[in-house]
């Protein structure tokens, strides 16, 4: 498949998904919309998706994060060690295959206009609520899609 070197976030809203079911739909949406090859590729050609979801416990997004980093996507959080700051340049720093990290993990929606701010790249926004959109980003230059779904297989069955 021939993706464009964009940063694309996929933002969704926890409605109390098994974790094992996240965990399958981030690696399909990391098989689909990232590049992280340091073989023929140049740091401007690859790229890894940003994601975030909402209303998540941070008790089940902890265990979100070991089982990607269990299962082969150790996820990065903008944060460089216990007890620092959030960092954005560390968040947005270049995943590749040699790198530790595999997933880019956003913790707080408040982060994400930081992010979006900061990039020099184009950017989607891709949204999946469930009653109403809770992030509101408007952008001319910039995809923002906004999908209202009803569970997880949905969301893969729209992103496969």
């Amino acid at each position: 498949m021939n993706t464009n070197n964009f940063d694309r976030f996929f933002i969704f809203e926890n409605n109390d998904y098994k974790i094992n079911e996240v965990v399958e739909l981030i690696v399909i949406i990391l098989k689909r919309w990232s590049v992280t090859s340091i073989i023929r590729k140049q740091q401007e050609v690859r790229f890894c998706p940003y994601f975030y979801i909402h209303g998540m416990p941070s008790s089940d997004l902890l265990e979100l994060k070991l089982a990607l980093r269990k299962s082969g996507y150790p996820p990065m959080d903008g944060y460089d060690f216990h007890g620092a700051d959030f960092n954005c340049e560390s968040l947005m720093r270049d995943v590749n295959d040699i790198s530790f990290y595999k997933v880019r993990f956003i913790n707080d929606i408040n982060f994400i206009d930081d992010i979006l701010l900061r990039s020099t790249k184009a950017k989607e926004i891709y949204q999946f609520y469930v009653n109403e959109p809770f992030y509101h980003y408007e952008s001319k230059q910039d995809k923002v899609v906004k999908i209202q779904v009803k569970s997880l297989d949905m969301c893969k069955r729209i992103l496969k």
